[in-house]
């Protein structure tokens, strides 16, 4: 009797032992009653309750658990699905390049730890039921990582080593009447883990769904489905071939939604009656104009295949869904249906924070369902195949996948790179290594060939090159020659070109990609990972999407990747946080690179970076300008200014009348206008569009908003959601006044400038260039003037007393306070409660994202850093030469200087009442800077209360640029509503604006804090006229900027910086607030550790100005 061998787990040759052939994933039912119910009676389900036993080693596992003597009845539970580490067993390990047994074990490829490597036993007592006797049976594991071993009733049924495709067995021969006895053994790491190098965390067990199935007299025990469109795309034959276990019949009949299309019965030849297996049980239908297939419409058919034994008997019937598509690469681009496709893609584990790889169905749709509301139409399947369930909601929401194959050897790839040395790689040109991978090409494509959704093979993942994986895309493109294969390895290997039909990089600079096509036209090109996702990230996007409509060659990308990979799990006190490598106790790993998601980890919600990704991803772009003014109407005023809209449709299939277009006039961030209005843009085209909606012309500020929205409910989404949508913003004339506040809303122009529309989704997505910063200039003594006059207030005059360490300023519901020792202000009251709880200084730094760890920002930013925390008042260190500010006020018309404090009226303190409206107080700051610099600040304080800070600096250029250019204010915690109008709903940085729209939005400052695995920058808003700080009273301040950078959270960016988790984060005391002309771009957009764009930096070496303003409420 045929035994197991453990020894033979260590070699790569042993990958399958009486392991069934692999096949389609279609499920067999007894009779269309059963199918429309969705359970078979042929499957017997064995998710549940299991025996289980763990051991660190196979040395330590239980022996001869399998017989049926053994008894397991005192074993612990284990639920099935799931993976061991998730239910207490073992520990979840992650790491990205470097294998899990390194440093612990000197082994080489293709070996095996011995000393840990997990062992899971599992047992299930079970009784077949009598409508499965005298019938095969077959048990069939979805999933199990990495290898497993099958017992029935004590006889070994199977061993199979392949962590991501389905395995099968024959259990008929070792059944026996009443309780049988089933036992399978899972090892964490077999021969072929070395190919099973993916950056994930490791986990083992069976961690998809097991079954057991019976099969029927006439039995498909596979197909295969194809649609061959003609070269108009008008016509298809549809191609349909079925293994068969014996010969009988078949109803074959096609239909969409009930209609039906054709109906035929066919014979089934008995099996090995023909030799070519390729043409035994083949048929072919011709199927005129059918709906086709894609993202933009899945138009899906049922195929009804009514199995049929010799006497006419049903045995079983098989629904399959059918797409008409067609994929191919024609002159070097890839189309789909005849039409140049761009990949809005991205890749995707399959993962989950509470369950490991056990993905529960309600997972997989919501990421699904997340991605189509976001605009994304492509998944690549990073780097194995994913559970059965998410390629048919693929096929059934419209989303193209590059099915990937179970391989990525990057530790081995690197050994070979630091030693030079790449015969080390696994499985390069290794003959030994060729059979286990082939044999996983053929297993990725038999289960998954019929999908629609699938346009492109891959081989795999950074496992380099050689004549091995060469042979896998060679076995794809036997296997099936309508769908390319690809390979992103072949720019690391150029001696196995042909490897890839298409020309894939991973964080490939844009630059690149120009300079390569530029003399390489021979394949399509595509991103197959872009935009390095970790923690605050995706930065600077844009210009790959832009590529994409530039260069026809370059199709498109897939962000890595879609979630970040994290568990949940409770911190010492008992509360939940999201954990990462390094957490567990897991040695080797990466710690939180992980992290790399545009989805949160737990609960799956689109992480702040997604507003962005919509955008970039959307396939209709929306330009508003202003045609000629409109007519004069009767009563001899203006109609207003006409609005025209350059609309451009880059689906490839739907008309924009598949929408709803729906222009909206908002006023200072508040909707006065909103209507419908039709638009017929075709696909791939333009028009330009007169608006519906007028610009009135007056001195407010208005937004213009165009938005296509769902007509109709689908399975995604329901009528109404936003697919697109293109912004404006106008100012037809200057305000007269620089300052207008409210207790709901503050406007505030620092300049003479107009403004005028911004011809992207949002306003202000230039980048902070040294314009912008030169443009903020003007004569600082006509600006205050300006303030003064422009005032009008209707307080009484200021009351200001001098003392010996402090000024007073006095009005009729406010204290100010600033301090000559401190150099700043040191209260704020209003309405007699003290606004601030800590000075206003001077900030040059914000808390570094991941990317920034990874370029090594910090330090070589870090003198700005040290700036904001040590900035001195020059005063404070030069007494009494300096102490006392440069103070001047204005009243009658003109500003005069006053000198120190004490001077002005000789005695010991002084007070002045009614003849003062406003008083500027210049504080001068020693920063701590190689080579030295010096900051002011100006204070200007009117009669309302309200405060304008002015600062400036003239950096040298030896200093380079800085992170931030702004003040930062702290407030007491309860003041931790925040509102503002300036661009949202999500945090915006300069290179990550794209998806803002200009509006009033509102949050607390808890929730300014993005769900990032590790606190860093997060929560700021760009383009901000006004934001106000209350508590929940709405007693607060009030701050106005000319469209500055604002945010609100309870944390400095010295905390957030300092935090390796949420939890390490101060218990919150404070408010923070920093109002800042720029901060600098958060980067991401190729890989990680990426450094910002040079036009989304702050400009070296130039002089620098920035005013804001605050008041209380």
């Amino acid at each position: 009797m045929h035994k197991f061998d453990y020894s033979k787990v260590a070699s790569p040759a042993y990958f399958a032992d009486m392991r069934l052939d692999a096949h389609s994933d279609h499920v067999c039912y007894k009779d269309w009653e059963e199918e429309a119910k969705g359970r078979s009676s042929y499957r017997m389900d064995l998710d549940g309750i299991w025996k289980f036993s763990y051991a660190r080693n196979y040395e330590s596992a239980p022996k001869n658990f399998e017989k049926s003597s053994f008894d397991c009845c005192g074993w612990d539970d284990i639920k099935v699905p799931s993976c061991i580490q998730m239910e207490g067993y073992d520990k979840p390990h992650y790491t990205n390049v470097a294998y899990p047994w390194d440093a612990d074990e000197a082994i080489e490829p293709g070996e095996i730890p011995a000393g840990f490597n997990p062992v899971a036993s599992y047992v299930r007592y079970l009784t077949f039921p009598e409508s499965m006797k005298g019938q095969r049976i077959i048990l069939h594991i979805e999933g199990a990582e990495s290898a497993a071993t099958v017992w029935l009733n004590g006889s070994f049924a199977g061993y199979a080593g392949n962590s991501f495709d389905p395995m099968e067995f024959e259990l008929t021969d070792y059944i026996r009447d009443g309780q049988n006895k089933l036992a399978i053994q899972v090892f964490k790491w077999t021969s072929g883990s070395w190919a099973e190098d993916q950056d994930f965390f490791r986990f083992s067990g069976l961690y998809r769904s097991v079954w057991i199935y019976s099969v029927p007299e006439v039995h498909v025990r596979d197909m295969v489905v194809r649609t061959i469109l003609d070269d108009e795309y008008k016509n298809a034959e549809l191609k349909l071939r079925l293994d068969t276990t014996a010969p009988g019949s078949a109803l074959v009949t096609l239909e969409k939604q009930g209609r039906n299309v054709f109906c035929r019965e066919v014979e089934i030849e008995e099996p090995g009656k023909t030799e070519d297996v390729t043409e035994r049980n083949a048929f072919s239908f011709i199927v005129k104009k059918p709906e086709l297939w894609s993202a933009e419409e899945p138009n899906l058919y049922d195929l009804k295949i009514e199995v049929r034994n010799k006497d006419g008997k049903t045995t079983e019937c098989i629904r399959q869904k059918v797409g008409f598509r067609r994929f191919e690469i024609v002159d070097s681009i890839m189309l789909i249906n005849g039409k140049r496709i761009v990949f809005r893609g991205v890749d995707r584990h399959d993962f989950s924070a509470l369950n490991g790889r056990a993905l529960t169905g309600d997972e997989i749709r919501k990421d699904l369902v997340t991605m189509k509301l976001n605009n994304i139409n492509a998944i690549r399947t990073s780097h194995y195949p994913d559970c059965t369930e998410l390629y048919d909601l693929c096929d059934e929401y419209g989303i193209y996948l590059i099915a990937e194959n179970n391989l990525e050897s990057h530790g081995s790839w690197d050994e070979g790179l630091k030693r030079g040395d790449m015969s080390l790689t696994v499985p390069n040109c290794h003959k030994e290594w060729k059979p286990i991978m082939l044999d996983r090409v053929n297993s990725c494509y038999q289960r998954d060939k019929n999908h629609p959704s699938i346009l492109v093979w891959s081989v795999g993942n950074e496992s380099y090159g050689g004549s091995v994986i060469y042979a896998m895309s060679q076995k794809f493109r036997e296997l099936d020659n309508t769908r390319p294969v690809h390979y992103e390895g072949v720019f690391n290997d150029r001696r196995y070109n042909d490897s890839s039909d298409i020309e894939s990089r991973m964080y490939a600079k844009v630059d690149e990609i120009k300079a390569f096509l530029s003399k390489h036209r021979d394949k399509p090109f595509i991103s197959c990972e872009y935009t390095h996702a970790m923690g605050n990230s995706c930065g600077a996007m844009f210009k790959y999407t832009d590529l994409a409509d530039e260069e026809p060659l370059y199709q498109g990308g897939f962000i890595w990747d879609y979630i970040d990979q994290s568990i949940t799990k409770k911190d010492r006190y008992g509360r939940k946080f999201q954990a990462y490598g390094g957490d567990f106790g897991d040695r080797p790993t990466e710690y939180h690179f992980s992290g790399n998601g545009i989805a949160c980890g737990e609960d799956r919600e689109p992480s702040p970076k997604m507003m962005s990704v919509k955008y970039n991803y959307q396939a209709i772009s929306v330009v508003i300008k202003k045609a000629a003014v409109g007519k004069t109407s009767a009563a001899g005023k203006s109609s207003g200014t006409r609005l025209v809209a350059q609309i451009t449709n880059k689906n490839l299939f739907v008309p924009t009348s598949f929408y709803t277009a729906v222009c909206e006039l908002l006023r200072d961030g508040e909707p006065v206008q909103s209507c419908e209005f039709e638009t017929d843009v075709a696909p791939l085209s333009k028009k330009a569009i007169e608006l519906p909606v007028r610009l009135p012309s007056d001195s407010e500020e208005y937004c213009v908003r165009v938005s296509f929205r769902l007509k109709r409910d689908c399975a995604w989404a329901k009528a109404g959601h936003e697919v697109a949508f293109g912004e404006a913003v106008f100012r037809e004339t200057q305000k007269s006044s620089m300052l207008k506040s409210s207790a709901e809303k503050l406007s505030v122009d620092f300049d003479d400038r107009q403004v005028n529309e911004a011809e992207s989704g949002c306003e202000d997505m230039i980048a902070v260039s040294e314009k912008t910063f030169l443009d903020m200039r003007s004569d600082k003594t006509q600006k205050a003037c300006r303030v003064a006059a422009a005032l009008e207030p209707e307080h009484t005059a200021l009351r200001i007393v001098r003392g010996v360490s402090d000024l007073g300023i006095h009005g009729d519901c406010f204290d100010v306070m600033f301090g000559y020792k401190f150099g700043t202000i040191v209260s704020y009251r209003y309405n007699g409660i003290e606004m601030l709880d800590s000075l206003p200084m001077p900030n040059f730094w914000r808390a570094p994202t991941d990317n920034d760890n990874g370029n090594c920002m910090p330090q070589r930013y870090a003198q700005w850093k040290i700036a904001s925390l040590y900035a001195t008042y020059s005063g404070t260190v030069s007494f009494p030469d300096h102490y006392y500010p440069e103070i001047r006020e204005f009243s009658d018309g003109e500003w005069k200087t006053v000198s120190g404090a004490r001077t002005e009226c000789g005695s010991r303190s002084s007070e002045k009442v009614g003849l003062v409206d406003c008083i500027e107080v210049s504080f001068t700051y020693n920063v701590p800077t190689t080579p030295a610099c010096e900051c002011t600040v100006k204070y200007s304080v009117t009669a309302d209360g309200t405060v304008r800070v002015h600062l400036i600096m003239d950096p040298p250029k030896e200093l380079g640029d800085m992170p931030e250019f702004g003040m930062m204010l702290r407030m007491d915690a309860d003041y931790d509503r925040v509102k503002w109008y300036g661009l949202g709903p999500d945090e915006t940085y300069s290179d990550r604006t794209q998806g803002a729209k200009l509006g009033i939005y509102s949050q607390t400052a808890k929730d300014a804090l993005a769900p990032y695995l590790i606190p860093q920058e997060s929560g700021n808003k760009m383009g901000v006229r006004w934001a106000t700080v209350t508590d929940k009273r709405n007693r607060g301040l009030l701050f106005a900027g000319d469209k500055m950078n604002f945010s609100a959270m309870p944390w400095s960016p010295h905390e957030l910086e300092s935090a390796g988790h949420p939890f390490d984060l101060p218990e919150i005391h404070h408010t923070y607030i920093r109002c800042a002309l720029a901060q600098m771009g958060v980067a991401g957009d190729d890989g990680w550790g990426a450094r910002t764009h040079p036009e989304f930096l702050l400009p070296a070496g130039q002089h620098m100005e920035f005013e804001f303003a605050f008041k209380g409420i």
